[in-house]
């Protein structure tokens, strides 16, 4: 059986989660067969994604090359969502807390790896 995982990539305060959510929720209640979350940060991450089943996966920033290649190695399809870095920013301030150095940094990461992937072949870009 193969592999089937769809990779919800998304810049922090992007909505991010409400497609994870969407996406898993649709596969879920579809003809497609049982489906399995997962939210892959390291290398370790990647280690339940078992064949047969589709798995949706979420990431904002991943800090190792190595997760990076093997995920988007199985991705068969990423949806990218992406927002402006000054409101994304502000967001992460007055909703979760963060300084600014930390907000910058997340929100940086985050759309750093976004940008490496939003013009993959297999991605769609999605603008909040």
């Amino acid at each position: 059986m193969s592999l089937r995982v769809i990779w919800c990539l998304g810049m922090y305060a992007s909505a991010s989660t409400w497609l994870f959510n969407v996406v898993r929720q649709m596969h879920a209640s579809s003809e497609s067969g049982p489906v399995q979350g997962h939210f892959v940060s390291d290398t370790q991450n990647l280690a339940g994604l078992d064949a047969g089943i589709t798995h949706i996966v979420k990431s904002h920033e991943i800090p190792d090359e190595k997760t990076i290649l093997g995920l988007a190695g199985q991705a068969g399809k990423i949806l990218v969502t992406v927002r402006d870095p000054r409101d994304a920013i502000a967001s992460l301030m007055l909703y979760h807390g963060h300084n600014f150095e930390r907000a910058f940094s997340l929100v940086e990461a985050s759309a750093l790896l976004c940008k490496g992937f939003a013009k993959d072949r297999r991605s769609l870009l999605l603008r909040f």
